[in-house]
This record gives structure tokens, C-alpha cells and sequence, in this order.
């Protein structure tokens, strides 16, 4: 499932954009207050996890798979969803690759900022491997399980286009280039859909700025819009 982006503002706020690509029956757009973890986040309605969760401290968004595609053997033990909220106790990414169990939970990209550091988590079904980013460096994402290489280049392609004319981009900004990017193939753009399979359910932004956080969620099909934030 999934795109995401990531933008920083220079006076230390950030954005992410989450596009969910996923099967209707698990279209969601309701957003759940954690007071136990302090976060936000829209729920998934088969597991009761979630792709994106964004507290005070921070933002984490999920990816399935990871470098590449990877053959799926279920029964996998706990749902990726779950271990993102898991992910949200901790107090840096470092602490949770180091702490945390993954056997037999199916590969996955995890991708956060929490306070000032950028990092992007890779679990292959073997091993962890925990990558720094620059903070002040624009990014973007994809699920290699819906995306091969072809298509993962052409989302970078897409958004270095885009940054070109977009120095200092809103939130609006950023989910119109979730709406908008592509090449004019449904399975393929950013807004994707790929007749009974997977297609974008919902888009899902989170602004950091001034210690709060605002988290939206857009359902593409009944175009609801689902606010919250926290401060």
C-alpha cells in the first residue's frame, strides 16, 4: 500500500502526505485519539491498526515491504499496522529497532521524524536496517509491493517536478500533488485504481508546527474530511 511524502518548512514545521492504496473493505477515514500513547491516527476497520500516527513529538507513516517486492508467507504473527502505534511509545527509532520483535512479522518500511531526526526503517523479514535522513531534505516513498522499480522512479520523477514550483508548499499543496501526479495510467498514478483490486482510499496529511500537531483525512470516495489535532 502506499505513497508518501515528506516536506520541511524552515522554520522547523514538516508536512507528510500519506496516499493509502488498499481494498475497499478496508476503507477508513475515522481518526482516533490515543490518549495512553498521546497520538492520532486513522484506523484501520479489519485490524485496528494504522498506516500513519502523528503525536507532539512526532510522525510516523508504513509502508508495506521493503526494498524490493518479497513473496508472502502467512501466517504472519501481528499485523504491520499494529507495530506502527507500537512504534509511537518509543522515544526514538533508534530505541525500537533495538528493543522491539519483529520474527515473523511480514516486511515493511517505516519512515518518521520524531523531534529533530528523519529516519526511514527497513525490516526485510531477517534484519533491521535503520537509515538517517537529512530533516531538511524533501522525500518521497512507495510500497514496493504495489510499485516496481519503473513506477518508483516515476514518482521521484514526479516530485522533483513538482518541488521545482513548489518552495514553500501548504498542506494543500501537498495533497493536490497526491491528487494530481501521474501519467494518466490508473494503476499507476499517485491516485491509483486498479479496477476490483487496490486503489486510493483515502489521503491523509500531517502538519508539525510550533509543538502541535493537525492531522486530516480525506476518503477519496465520499470525499468526507476528518480533522483533529493536538496541542
Amino acid at each position: 500500500m502506499c505513497t508518501v511524502t515528506y516536506f520541511p518548512g524552515n522554520d522547523g514545521s514538516y508536512i507528510f502526505c500519506h496516499s493509502r492504496d488498499e481494498v475497499a473493505s478496508r476503507r477508513s477515514t475515522a481518526l482516533v485519539h490515543d490518549r495512553n500513547k498521546n497520538c492520532l491516527y486513522p484506523v484501520d476497520p479489519r485490524g485496528g491498526g494504522s498506516w500513519i500516527a502523528a503525536s507532539k513529538r512526532g510522525t510516523a507513516a508504513l509502508l508495506n515491504g521493503s526494498r524490493k517486492l518479497h513473496e508472502r508467507r502467512p501466517p504472519y504473527r501481528m499485523s504491520r499496522g499494529l507495530i506502527l502505534l507500537d512504534f509511537m511509545r518509543y522515544e526514538t527509532a533508534l530505541a525500537f529497532a533495538s528493543d522491539y520483535n519483529l520474527t515473523d512479522v511480514e516486511p515493511f518500511t517505516l519512515v518518521s521524524r520524531l523531534g529533530d531526526g528523519l529516519t526511514e526503517l527497513h525490516w526485510d523479514g531477517r534484519l533491521v536496517d535503520l537509515v538517517t535522513l537529512d530533516p531538511q531534505t524533501p522525500k518521497l516513498w512507495a510500497s514496493w509491493t504495489l510499485y516496481p522499480a519503473t513506477w518508483q522512479q516515476r514518482r521521484q520523477e514526479w516530485f522533483q517536478e513538482w518541488i521545482l514550483s513548489h518552495e514553500h508548499p501548504t498542506v494543500q499543496d501537498l495533497e493536490e500533488f497526491h491528487k494530481g501526479a501521474g501519467d494518466g495510467i490508473d494503476a499507476f498514478d499517485l491516485l491509483m485504481k486498479r479496477g476490483e483490486g487496490p486503489s486510493t482510499t483515502s489521503i491523509t496529511s500531517v502538519l508539525h508546527i510550533r509543538g502541535t500537531c493537525t492531522m486530516s483525512s480525506l476518503g477519496i470516495e465520499d470525499q468526507q474530511l476528518r480533522t483533529a489535532s493536538l496541542t
